[in-house]
């Protein structure tokens, strides 16, 4: 071979490689994204180091339901950064960094715009009527969010599945749509424990 044609066959390579790592990265931020679950907050539903896809684009057409399981973030960037594409551009940059990454969170949708909330001798009231929840662990009782709460447009109002020690919207009070990465679909590891959520 030739070093003309060797040069060629190497350019190649490094066009569908770096074409190949481009679809990859747009598929991880506007498509299918995954995330590692950190604490205890949602058992007896998810476990520490369960491994979950995120669906991406479900919430660019419909909107999140109650029971939906999400995953958001702490803070809201603005600009660029608030974008799939920024979130996940700067995941990687702060990765390489050896930085800390921006603080998501896994938790489950209770109340949707325009709901009423109230928690009582706990338990969960959503418009006045009780909310039968098999997948909590322990009570409900409220903190720093006052109650009953209405939600407002492009708010959520997000709950753990272990009541007792969960941080959520008690806590930070409720979360804006924008800082919404996408809903939890399936846990896909460890490989023994795969299943579709919700």
């Amino acid at each position: 071979m030739t070093i003309n044609g060797l040069i060629k066959e190497i350019s190649e390579l490094m066009l569908t490689v770096i074409t190949a790592l481009i679809i990859a990265f747009f598929v991880q931020a506007e498509v299918l994204a995954s995330t590692e679950v950190h604490e205890s907050s949602m058992e007896n539903t998810l476990f520490e180091n369960q491994r979950l896809f995120i669906d991406r684009v479900s919430y660019k057409v419909t909107s999140p339901q109650r029971g939906d399981i999400i995953v958001f973030n702490e803070e809201s960037s603005e600009g660029f950064w608030s974008s799939d594409i920024g979130i996940l551009l700067e995941d990687y940059i702060t990765k390489f960094n050896g930085e800390e990454q921006r603080l998501r969170y896994v938790k489950r949708v209770i109340g949707i715009p325009g709901d009423e909330v109230d928690i009582r001798d706990g338990k969960v009231y959503i418009n006045g009527e009780i909310s039968y929840e098999a997948y909590t662990l322990g009570d409900t009782r409220s903190r720093e969010l006052e109650f009953p709460c209405t939600v407002p447009e492009n708010k959520l109002l997000v709950l753990g599945d272990n009541r007792e020690i969960s941080k959520d919207s008690r806590d930070f009070g409720l979360i804006d749509f924008n800082n919404i990465e996408g809903k939890a679909f399936i846990r896909y590891w460890p490989l023994d424990e795969v299943d579709l959520l919700n």
